[in-house]
């Protein structure tokens, strides 16, 4: 009740009821959170979670080499009307390997068709 008492407070000297409306909308959600110690299922997906981020250093490690080693391959493959940059390449690796394709920049080479061929390979496997 205290808190309740002191946030309106704090409310009632922001302009427009801003912090009010941040209030409305941000404590019911952490209120549902509480009820979060009940479930053990949930302490179970935690430490999951957990156990997970131990290994995501070197998950992200592998993906920044494989990442930049088809980078360097494209930027060798390509002309440089097509990929002038290193950065531009860069581009072209990541969202090839997320298998996203804008489409601004695409291979035109054979040999940079092969290796983002296999650069779409690896990232499906990845």
């Amino acid at each position: 009740l205290q808190i309740a008492v002191r946030l309106g407070h704090v409310a009632s000297d922001a302009e427009d009821g801003e912090v009010y409306q941040a209030i409305k909308v941000f404590v019911p959600p952490l209120m549902l959170l509480k009820l979060l110690r009940r479930f053990p299922s949930f302490h179970l997906l935690l430490s999951a979670f957990c156990n997970a981020v131990q290994a995501l250093p070197v998950l992200l490690y592998t993906l920044l080499v494989v990442v930049f080693a088809f980078a360097g391959l494209l930027y060798l493959a390509e002309p440089r009307t097509n990929v002038p940059k290193i950065s531009d390449a860069l581009w072209l690796t990541c969202v090839s390997v997320t298998t996203v394709g804008y489409g601004d920049i695409a291979p035109v080479s054979t040999w940079g068709k092969f290796w983002t061929a296999c650069l779409l390979v690896v990232g499906a496997l990845y």
